[in-house]
């Protein structure tokens, strides 16, 4: 990975740390997701993960394997105004929630099970007056649920994910907030190891892919790129029927869509054995 417009060690340091906690579990006995995040050798521009820090750009990241797909030298992951004199507890957040985008997770308050707490109006009003968003800004970013079938992902929405926004109980219908993340979860880290697992001992696999499939793991398609944060949820949707769907045994429910890239099925396979 590489920065565009910003040359401090410092700062890049604090960053690497926090998008490399992905691959840190802390619990005792976990086995770390296969993800290693390191500074490009190559000029920043062509680094595969390219971060700019542009003030009023607001905090975004591609999803997944889209990130593969915007032209060198455009940044795949903003973060707004962000240096080394940014506090530890703002990196923390915000680094570690972005990298979730990148390594293929959606917003997880898009699950319609959260979504249908909400009360639309208040949502539409709270979001103008805060973030100056529109009511189409608001609707993308917060009232569009996710197709549940064309993901892999948890079989029920955690709200205490890092790729979950806190929402007020002055929004939801039965005035209890969405509490959502400030850090990795348990469930964040249960998810990722089994997208990006450890290579089994003495077996020949490849290496894992800086971005794939996560939870809760929008398909990656052949549509636009998506920035999760910042733009229109406009992926195109795969149609369930399309799928190949295993519920395995803990209750987590993978969803293979058609187009899925090859390795990425190896890559599946590989999760479920």
């Amino acid at each position: 990975m590489g920065f565009l417009d910003n040359d401090d060690p410092d700062f890049h340091a604090k960053v690497l740390r926090h998008m490399n906690a992905w691959a840190n579990d802390p619990r005792s006995g976990a086995t770390p997701a296969n993800i290693v995040f390191y500074p490009t050798d190559k000029a920043a521009a062509n680094a595969q993960v390219r971060i700019a820090t542009a003030p009023g750009g607001g905090h975004w990241s591609y999803i997944g394997t889209d990130v593969l797909l915007i032209p060198a030298g455009q940044p795949t992951m903003n973060l707004d105004g962000f240096s080394a004199a940014t506090s530890e507890e703002e990196l923390c957040r915000v680094v570690r929630h972005e990298t979730g985008h990148t390594l293929g997770c959606p917003h997880e308050h898009m699950r319609g099970e959260l979504i249908a707490l909400l009360d639309e109006k208040e949502v539409f009003r709270y979001y103008l007056e805060t973030e100056g968003w529109s009511e189409a800004q608001t609707r993308a970013q917060l009232l569009t649920p996710l197709e549940e079938r064309s993901l892999m992902g948890t079989p029920r929405p955690d709200a205490l994910s890092i790729m979950c926004y806190q929402i007020p109980g002055s929004l939801t219908t039965n005035g209890k907030p969405i509490l959502g993340g400030l850090d990795i979860d348990r469930s964040d880290y249960d998810f990722i190891e089994r997208m990006y697992p450890r290579p089994i001992a003495g077996a020949a696999t490849a290496a894992a892919p800086v971005a794939a499939l996560a939870s809760a793991a929008a398909p990656q398609t052949a549509a636009a790129p998506v920035k999760a944060g910042a733009a229109p949820h406009d992926r195109k949707a795969v149609h369930p029927a399309d799928c190949i769907v295993v519920t395995l045994p803990d209750g987590v429910v993978v969803s293979i869509p058609p187009e899925a890239p090859a390795a990425q099925v190896r890559q599946v396979l590989r999760a479920m054995d």
